[in-house]
């Protein structure tokens, strides 16, 4: 069985954070993925975990289900 690899691509976005409530709502545009926290870094912290769940599914999914 071959030994299967993974390449990491490394990019930076600029995240748009803002407050809601008690809450801090960060996102990055370019990507499309939101994610929330109680402190600053924890909604960073977040965001960056969901882009990364997020472009791992997207890499491992076939053409037919990335049709929008």
């Amino acid at each position: 069985m071959p030994k299967q690899t993974k390449r990491l691509i490394y990019h930076n976005f600029r995240a748009i954070i803002h407050r809601e409530g008690k809450w801090f709502v960060a996102e990055y545009p370019e990507v499309g993925t939101v994610s929330q926290g109680k402190t600053l870094e924890a909604a960073l912290v977040n965001l960056k975990e969901v882009t990364e769940l997020f472009a791992e599914n997207f890499s491992n999914s076939s053409p037919s289900q990335c049709n929008a």
